[in-house]
């Protein structure tokens, strides 16, 4: 299984892999696709790496559509902060 993934009461936690490419999205996208029909969460949090590729976007997206047709509330984050963001905190603590 590429994705990993927490069913805790009625959210879905499920982390892409940071290697994910063109060619292993749409078994990503099934594999997705079976823990919604599984599962039947209310709520979806998906975890992306950063930076996040073409397939990884792609199948955030296509991660939303299944969840927004299901009724499940669909939301992303990111495994780490992105380099630009921690140079502006640093920049902003040591101001």
């Amino acid at each position: 299984m590429l994705l990993t993934y927490l069913f805790d009461g009625e959210v879905l936690f499920v982390r892409l892999p940071d290697d994910l490419a063109v060619d292993t999205r749409g078994t990503a996208v099934s594999e997705f696709e079976f823990l919604l029909r599984c599962y039947r969460p209310r709520s979806v949090l998906m975890e992306l790496p950063c930076p996040a590729g073409a397939a990884a976007v792609s199948t955030v997206l296509r991660a939303e559509r299944l969840c927004r047709a299901t009724g499940a509330s669909f939301g992303t984050t990111t495994s780490r902060a992105a380099p630009s963001l921690a140079a502006e905190d640093d920049t902003a603590a040591a101001a």
